[in-house]
């Protein structure tokens, strides 16, 4: 080797080692439970599904207008059962949660704030639960007269 190539080696070696060394984050696994994604509802849909251990929820979606009143109905005698409304963005717009003896929760008569897809989260708030449910998606009446396919049947 010439003293040239020895001496750009040279630099190069000391370069390197005198770079600060970049330690890159690694994410920390997480037990995040997973929950059940189910179809779109519409008003007057009644459900069945269950949950358990591994998956204490289940996702539905549904498309509502500005100033329409739903009620969200969530019933089960095998879990102390949990609802939320959520956004398209998924902010929390409202939550229900039973109390200790409650086998029947709703969300009642909620005015949406906006034309949208809004989301349920039908399950209940801890881990650990199973077990068969029944959920309901409602909206209020319109007025008599009106086209039987804006309101609830």
């Amino acid at each position: 080797m010439n003293r040239t190539h020895a001496y750009t080696y040279f630099l190069a070696s000391l370069l390197f080692a005198l770079m600060p060394l970049r330690v890159v984050a690694q994410p920390v696994p997480t037990a995040t439970p997973r929950v059940a994604f189910y179809g779109p509802l519409i008003y007057g849909d009644y459900v069945t599904g269950s949950i358990n251990e591994d998956i204490p929820a289940a996702i539905y979606t549904f498309d509502g207008r500005a100033g329409e009143e739903v009620t969200i109905t969530l019933e089960s005698i095998r879990f102390r059962p949990y609802l939320a409304l959520r956004d398209a963005d998924q902010k929390v717009l409202i939550t229900n949660e039973a109390g200790d003896e409650d086998t029947s929760i709703r969300i009642d008569r909620y005015l949406l704030p906006a034309d949208g897809t809004y989301i349920i989260r039908a399950g209940t708030r801890g881990g650990g639960a199973k077990g068969g449910y029944t959920l309901r998606l409602d909206r209020k009446a319109g007025v008599q007269g009106c086209n039987s396919a804006y309101h609830s049947h």
